[in-house]
């Protein structure tokens, strides 16, 4: 190929501005062989395929989704974060600003206490009565520790990063400063692991890594906001056994007013006495060169029921045991095992999701808000099954007996299209409210049993709302309507008592009609489904998926029913009372939507770049036919030039 553009270049130095038209002309009438067609196309599409979303990324300042080269100590040090992400199974915010962070309140929270950690402030909540109502009561205390650098905070090549974990109940958060030596091995880098543990709900655990893979050592501070915003809290200090010796701590105690209920229907008058057991600490840490320095900090908080005033100063003492006696629990555990203890639970609750196909049509709830809020709701209801405090074999069977207990569940508009349950989740006072309304949505809709046994049995419930499942005497019920079940459903490990487990989708195939396939997770008996109007003979469901289809009835009744007694099903029939049973019209918003705001590959419409590829493709063949052919010009001169020398 180099030689053909050589021959080619000196062949039209050789020629003066006419001439080189004049070929330019006759290559437009010579005619390209198969073969050489073929080799050029080829060429073409792999320089286009090479080049191209490079070229036009640049052209209209379209960014990727990949991370952003400058900054790969903040990537190196999330990348264990990266599969949840892309998962939409958390969120992340960077500093500065990187297209696709999320605008999410950063929260972490275990149904006992919640913390947010917002750059405008930092709020520790806990609940005024219980799990039946959210963690909405401010405390005026951050039991946070930060680490600065006075060397290094106000350069401008500081990168940071913020994770807040869905599905491991963690917030994760990372500052990078380059030390800008040449030579340097690497950045300084603090990193944090934050979470409000599951098993011992009085607890919180801060996991502290600070990295120096300099040449010098490096002095870091460690600082905690004290208690000069809560007037009425004193501290005592307390000495307190670990497995590695004594460590001292702070004793915080003091009363905080109980507001009024986020959604504005009881106001209040009482107060709470809390005790928050905290780590005392050496202000400066020394790093060494090329070292790592890790500390696991435990902080504790124990609160009483609402009362007055001078009944919750006589609370003081025990309310101070019980969050002494909550270190001493978790401090018995190793690093590792504490953690392992925490995942593990948030891993059992995330076995019940619901996955939704993703939409571009606006204000639409999309997968990213569905985890968000679960997440949410989660972190702020308790679980009872879990915790060290539910030993009694009694309150095991009650939690357990509420978990069954699935009658009226859920019984009420799908909340999916519900738009005040689909708010922003930015600030505390968004989150405290959201979370209010959905326990308050799914305890007045027939899910009261299931929200008693906390977290387990609020996520079961917040599925079955998404698209109205609903449980009836004796079967369970899919009752929307089939204009609404226009995209693609996934529920999956939906509990039909506390033996059985069945995953559901609706699936919108290439006709826009959707169908429903069925199969059971786990059973501890056989189950049957039918379709809209159970006019046809009753289906057995098995651990293979069963496909229904979605038919349309007059009156409009449940799309599909699931029982586990075949006398039942069959009795069901007679009393759906129903005019007509046809197949359910495809859905025609749903094509229009496809067509409006098209697939998108890139950043860019399809189209846009099928034609830029054409007009790419068309100027290539124009250029290696205009190469092909000067080489065959040459070459034919070459040989007459050769032949009359010869003659």
């Amino acid at each position: 190929m180099q030689s053909i553009m050589q021959t080619v270049a000196s062949q039209i130095m050789k020629t003066d501005l006419p001439d080189r038209l004049r070929r330019l002309k006759r290559s437009f009438e010579a005619n390209l062989t198969f073969r050489k067609t073929v080799i050029l196309v080829c060429i073409s599409l792999a320089f286009f395929l090479y080049f191209g979303p490079t070229f036009f990324g640049w052209l209209f300042g379209y960014r990727s989704r990949i991370r952003i080269s400058g900054s790969s100590c903040v990537n190196d040090k999330t990348i264990h974060h990266s599969g949840d992400l892309d998962a939409l199974n958390g969120h992340i915010m960077h500093k500065p600003h990187r297209p696709g962070d999320s605008n999410y309140l950063p929260y972490i929270g275990n149904g006992y206490f919640g913390l947010s950690m917002s750059d405008v402030r930092e709020n520790l909540f806990v609940s005024p009565a219980g799990h039946f109502r959210t963690l909405t009561v401010p405390v005026s205390f951050q039991p946070v520790i930060h680490i600065t650098s006075n060397e290094y905070e106000n350069r401008e090549n500081q990168q940071s990063a913020r994770v807040v974990n869905f599905v491991k109940g963690l917030l994760f958060d990372v500052v990078c400063y380059d030390d800008g030596l040449e030579g340097s091995s690497g950045d300084i880098s603090l990193s944090r692991r934050i979470y409000a543990h599951r098993a011992i709900p009085e607890v919180l655990v801060q996991e502290i890594k600070i990295t120096n893979p300099t040449g010098s050592d490096q002095v870091f501070q460690l600082e905690r906001q004290g208690i000069t915003n809560w007037p009425s809290a004193s501290s005592s200090e307390r000495t307190i056994e670990h497995g590695d010796g004594n460590k001292k701590y702070a004793v915080i105690s003091g009363v905080v007013p109980v507001p009024s209920d986020p959604l504005g229907t009881v106001p209040s008058n009482q107060v709470l006495m809390v005790s928050l057991v905290v780590p005392k600490f050496d202000t400066n840490i020394l790093v060494k060169s090329r070292m790592t320095h890790t500390l696991t900090l435990l902080s504790s908080i124990s609160y009483s029921k609402p009362m007055s005033e001078s009944l919750a100063k006589e609370q003081r003492q025990q309310i101070e045991k019980d969050a002494v006696n909550a270190i001493l629990q978790a401090a018995s555990k190793s690093n590792q095992s504490l953690r392992e203890d925490h995942l593990k639970i948030w891993r059992t609750l995330w076995t019940t999701g619901f996955g939704i196909s993703h939409s571009m049509a606006e204000d639409v709830v999309n997968g990213a808000q569905v985890n968000a809020t679960i997440y949410y709701v989660l972190s702020q209801v308790p679980t009872p099954l879990h915790s060290i405090h539910a030993v009694d074999q009694a309150r095991r069977k009650e939690l357990e007996s509420y978990l069954a207990y699935l009658e009226g569940c859920y019984g009420g508009l799908p909340t999916l299209q519900a738009t005040n349950l689909w708010k922003s989740l930015s600030t505390p006072e968004e989150v405290n409210r959201l979370v209010s309304l959905w326990i308050l949505t799914l305890h007045k809709n027939g899910c009261h049993q299931l929200v008693k046994a906390g977290a387990d049995g609020v996520i079961q419930a917040m599925v079955l709302s998404f698209a109205g499942l609903v449980f009836k005497q004796q079967h369970l019920e899919l009752n929307s309507h089939p204009k609404d079940l226009h995209r693609d459903y996934m529920m999956r490990r939906v509990g039909y008592g506390n033996a059985t487990h069945l995953n559901m989708s609706v699936i919108v195939g290439g006709d826009n009609k959707a169908i429903i396939q069925v199969a059971l997770d786990r059973q501890d008996k056989d189950y049957f489904a039918c379709d809209a109007g159970c006019l046809d003979a009753p289906v057995q469901l098995s651990t293979q998926s069963v496909k229904f289809p979605v038919k349309l009835t007059d009156p409009v009744t449940a799309v599909l029913y699931i029982t586990s007694d075949y006398q039942h099903m069959q009795e069901l029939k007679h009393t759906i009372h129903v005019k007509e049973v046809v197949d359910a019209p495809a859905h025609e918003h749903h094509v229009m939507a496809l067509h409006k705001h098209g697939n998108k590959l890139g950043g860019l419409p399809t189209i846009f770049w099928f034609s830029i590829g054409f007009l790419i493709f068309v100027f290539h063949m124009f250029l290696f036919k205009l190469v092909w052919q000067e080489y065959c010009a040459s070459n034919d001169r070459f040989r007459s030039r050769k032949h009359s020398d010869f003659e």
